[in-house]
């Protein structure tokens, strides 16, 4: 009998530790990713909602040292995050002129002490020189340094369409002057 009790106290020692390890500690975003265009200049805000599976106490939100020049958070403390409760937090996006136009990717973390969890929110920034909303009413998109444009007559987009100029820096041998990459792909102009 003895022998039984030690079993099975040796086997709970073993196993016990599996249970607490196995405790929740997922975050979920909503959005899981975000995509952003944005022009040189401009600003944009987006919501993000995040669940921690687990209630945490004294939170940092942090951003990647490559995105911290363009992507700002209005939260980023939290003292208590409880768990399965949502979490709203602003991200806002600002690109100043003479920014590289590039595409930069990096994430959002949530902290506790030194404690990082794995659980990221990934997000891609692409820099484009100007970004303008055409409708159906048409309109005009210059760059910044006026050495490009593009004007869409009245009636050629049938709804708000991003249009994006960006200058292409790895330009192959043999052009002659800047050359810009015109945007959406795939567009459709009647």
């Amino acid at each position: 009998m003895k022998g039984k009790i030690f079993l099975i106290l040796i086997l709970s020692l073993l196993i016990f530790p599996l249970f607490i390890q196995t405790k929740n500690y997922s975050i979920v975003w909503d959005p899981a990713r975000i995509e952003e265009t944005i022009g040189l200049g401009d600003t944009k805000e987006i919501t993000v909602t995040f669940i921690s599976g687990t209630r945490l106490q004294n939170v940092d939100l942090w951003v990647v040292p490559e995105l911290q020049p363009f992507v700002s958070l209005e939260t980023i403390h939290f003292d208590s995050i409880e768990a399965n409760n949502p979490y709203e937090i602003q991200v806002h996006f600002y690109v100043p002129i003479g920014t590289q136009t590039r595409l930069y990717d990096g994430t959002i973390h949530l902290r506790v002490g030194s404690k990082t969890y794995p659980q990221t929110l990934k997000v891609e920034l692409d820099i484009v020189d100007v970004e303008v909303t055409v409708g159906p009413d048409g309109g005009t998109v210059i760059t910044t340094d006026e050495m490009a444009s593009v004007t869409i007559p009245s009636d050629s987009v049938g709804q708000d369409t991003d249009i994006t100029i960006s200058p292409v820096t790895d330009v192959p041998l043999g052009y002659v002057g800047a050359v810009y990459e015109f945007g959406p792909d795939g567009i459709s102009i009647q």
